[in-house]
């Protein structure tokens, strides 16, 4: 085998096997969905961790859930566009609904 031959053998395989893997592992540069996030909050404008949001799909009655974190934010990703209803829950507060909460890519 020459070194010719060698050497365009090693600079062509690794390359076939980045381009399969590309072929084999599409990546999506644009998706249809969208996120929902926010904030819990007391009366006195106070962060709540741990307070349990449920988001669910008001035509399809589909739901996601999340928690808040120690700031009191809530992160829910992947969702559809669509109108959504949100639910706080958390042991000692009022739980809270809102309804109508529209989400558009």
């Amino acid at each position: 085998m020459s070194k010719k031959f060698a050497r365009q053998t090693v600079v062509v395989w690794p390359l076939s096997v980045l381009i399969l893997l590309f072929w084999v592992f599409p990546i999506r540069a644009q998706t249809g969905t969208g996120t929902l996030m926010g904030v819990a909050t007391d009366s006195s404008g106070g962060m709540l961790p741990g307070v349990s949001v449920v988001i669910r799909n008001e035509a399809t009655n589909t739901a996601r859930t999340a928690t808040t974190n120690d700031s009191g934010i809530y992160r829910v990703p992947v969702l559809q566009p669509g109108s959504y209803e949100v639910e706080a829950k958390l042991a000692g507060f009022k739980t809270l609904v809102n309804f109508g909460v529209v989400l558009t890519i």
